[in-house]
Formats: C-alpha cells, structure tokens, sequence
C-alpha cells in the first residue's frame, strides 16, 4: 500500500489527518528518526458479551504489527477471557515509534472496535521531556476523551452522562464505548 493510500485509509478509520500524515512518514527511511528515550504505555479494551468472533483474528493482527512497528523495545498484549479484557503493555524508543505504532496498528484497532472491543484506559509514562509531546498527541487522537481541565477543557463523555453533539444516545453496550483515560507518570531519569 503506497503512503497515499495508507494516509487515506487511517483518516477515513477516524485518525486526524495530522497523526495519519505523522504515522505515514515514519514508514520511510527519511521520516523515522531512531531514538533511546524510552516510553511506556499500559493500555485495556474490554470485550463486550455481544462482540463478533472475528474480534480475536484483528486482536493478533493487532499484536503481530505492534511487534513489527519499528521502535518497539518490548511488546506484551494478552486476553482474559474470566474479566472479557484486552491488557496490554508496549514499551516504545522515542516520539516516532509511536507514530509508527499508529500507522501499523490503527486499522487492526478498528476493526476490533467494530467487533464489539471498546476501549478502556491508557496509562502513558514518558520522559520528563516528553510529556507535552504526549498530552498533545493524546488530545489529537481523541479530543473527546482528554481529562477536564480547569480552563474548561472537554470532559470524557461516560454512559448515562448525555453528550453535548446532536448525535443519539447509544443505546446497547457495544455503542457505549468507555471514556479513555489519559494518565501522565513521570519517570525519573
């Protein structure tokens, strides 16, 4: 798949054109810079009672791309099938392999989302000189889904809470998708 068509798939799948062109550039020699800055992430899904099969088959596509996205120092993702969870916990080299994270794995997400997945929370624990970077990454990605701040920021829609949009309330657990949570840990250096 050319870069052109890469970028158009992820912003059609619901990424801002900003982080679909940031994911698209990593894929070429020129546009991924190799870093040592280590970040880690722990992210969940939850898997709703009424989610379709094929839900598993795009859960280790999933798997299979972050482990070949490039930067990736270590890639651990599993299934609880008692709690009907998704855990997973990436540890990435730099601000590009996130990107490359992006662009590799977002359609297989999708289309767990599709299924019946929903997500769930997402722990970020970059550098010290990397948390900006990373809140702003994270208000790109999911705007809606940003913690409230005092300067009357978005707050995460949660079920039972009306949405501000003209949209209709979801109605059935797999539209209820949970509020993502975006929670910053410094590591000391």
């Amino acid at each position: 798949m050319g870069a052109d068509d890469k970028k158009s798939l992820l912003v059609t799948l619901g990424l801002p054109e900003e982080v679909a062109a940031a994911a698209v550039a990593t894929d070429s020699s020129k546009g991924y810079k190799a870093s040592k800055t280590r970040t880690a992430l722990f992210y969940t899904l939850k898997v709703n009672d009424d989610a379709k099969a094929e839900w598993k088959q795009h859960f280790a596509t999933y798997t299979s791309e972050a482990k070949a996205s490039k930067g990736h120092v270590n890639v651990s993702h599993s299934y609880n099938e008692a709690t009907r969870e998704v855990i997973c916990v990436d540890v990435l080299a730099g601000k590009d392999a996130m990107s490359n994270h992006i662009g590799n794995c977002f359609p297989a997400y999708a289309k767990m989302l599709g299924c019946g997945a929903r997500g769930g929370v997402l722990l970020v624990a970059p550098p010290r000189n990397h948390i900006s970077l990373h809140r702003s990454s994270c208000r790109k990605s999911w705007p809606s889904a940003t913690r409230p701040r005092r300067s009357g920021g978005r707050r995460p829609w949660a079920p039972g809470r009306p949405r501000a949009s003209s949209s209709p309330r979801p109605t059935t657990a797999s539209e209820r998708p949970l509020p993502h949570v975006y929670t910053t840990t410094i590591i000391p250096q």
